[in-house]
């Protein structure tokens, strides 16, 4: 157990005598290459074992907010591939990443801060919190930002794509500015109504009627009664047997006609 342990420790050191000597290395460097060196020292360190800790960064909710800039929204890192936000005044990471070999930046740590214009149209100034210095940003023509950080380790470079404006008419109009030219909204889509949006209703009509109307009932006029017939004398019905009927016509009395 102790062999392990001390080869352990000789490994460490090695390893670390490794980074510090990149480390030097990429303070000498130019801006567009330390960035690159400090990644490469970010690789070794894990390849070495080294313990990765959370970076000592406040979050966005202990950074007061300031005055929001037309360079808004979300951008991601050229060297490093990760998104950043800015967003009133500071930036904040979207993604995490692993920085200075050990220091672990996780979603919401701020990594700018004291956001600011420098003056003329398009530029801008904040400071760098994991770098530890200030940082220059100026806009380009196509919308990414180039960077350049006075950090700890010497100057570091990079761009920072944009992925999402949060005001794109404030930004277009700032990269506008920059050239003396004026800013033309481009035209807004309107969405396509759904079918049958807007077209008059359909017009009601009744379905016809089944077959033709029965005729109107007229009730069909009372018989006219005639006169009851007499009786025969000494009671029955004289006229029980008689097959034809007729009319007296001197007494109107019903009679017997065979």
């Amino acid at each position: 157990m102790a062999g392990r342990e001390t080869l352990k420790t000789f490994t460490a050191r090695k390893a670390a005598g490794a980074l510090l000597a990149l480390t030097v290395l990429a303070a000498s460097a130019a801006p567009a290459s330390a960035q690159n060196l400090l990644d490469i020292l970010g690789g070794a360190a894990g390849s070495a074992g080294a313990p990765q800790i959370p970076a000592f960064l406040p979050d966005k909710y202990s950074v007061p907010e300031t005055q929001p800039l037309p360079i808004d929204g979300v951008w991601m890192v050229s060297t490093i591939g990760k998104r950043i936000r800015i967003e009133n005044g500071r930036a904040y990471a979207v993604d995490p990443w692993l920085h200075l070999f050990v220091l672990k930046i996780q979603p919401d740590m701020v990594v700018l801060q004291n956001f600011r214009r420098a003056g003329a149209a398009g530029q801008f100034i904040a400071d760098d919190l994991p770098l530890q210095g200030p940082a220059s940003f100026q806009l380009q023509p196509n919308g990414n930002i180039k960077v350049t950080v006075q950090g700890a380790l010497g100057p570091v470079g990079y761009d920072l794509i944009k992925r999402e404006a949060t005001f794109p008419d404030a930004l277009g109009t700032e990269i506008a500015a920059m050239s003396g030219n004026s800013y033309t909204p481009p035209p807004t889509v309107q969405p396509s109504p759904p079918p049958g949006y807007g077209a008059p209703p359909p017009t009601y009509t009744p379905p016809p009627a089944y077959g033709a109307p029965p005729p109107a009932y007229t009730p069909a006029p009372p018989p006219v009664a005639g006169p009851p017939p007499s009786p025969a004398p000494g009671g029955g019905n004289p006229l029980a047997d008689c097959r034809n009927y007729g009319i007296n016509p001197a007494t109107g009395d019903v009679i017997c006609a065979d």
